[in-house]
């Protein structure tokens, strides 16, 4: 018997961004089986802004968490978003893990700056640890 992981969350995107953000979903080469299907919407409006949910069963256990999150911040990495949340519960080990990311901006000009920080939650929500991922 499969291990069964439940993984969820939106990704908040940047305000006027949904019809290119319904292409670069369109165009992502999704995988079939694993890691990352196509379980994502197509861009919503919402208050303020629009959003992308997602959410999927998957037969993974939680070292196999690792592989999904780097293929879905790939994706990430091609959307004009502001944040997301991705949120990984596995049933039989009753094991969980969250993750929050926001798009960071600096600088100004040819000295502008861009990157996604990935923040490990805490089961309250507390901030565990913090990475900035690659360009």
């Amino acid at each position: 018997m499969g291990h069964q992981t439940i993984v969820h969350g939106y990704i908040e995107i940047a305000p006027g961004s949904e019809a290119h953000n319904a292409q670069v979903i369109d165009r992502f080469d999704f995988d079939e089986v694993w890691p990352l299907r196509r379980v994502f919407s197509n861009p919503v409006t919402g208050y303020r802004g629009g959003f992308v949910s997602f959410a999927d069963g998957l037969k993974a256990t939680p070292d196999e968490w690792p592989e999904w999150r780097q293929r879905f911040e790939q994706l990430l990495k091609g959307l004009s978003a502001i944040s997301a949340r991705v949120d990984f519960a596995e049933f039989e080990s009753s094991a969980c893990d969250s993750y929050a990311y926001v798009f960071n901006q600096s600088g100004t000009g040819k000295d502008r700056a861009a990157h996604w920080t990935r923040c490990r939650l805490g089961p309250n929500g507390e901030e565990l640890e913090e990475t900035d991922l690659p360009a």
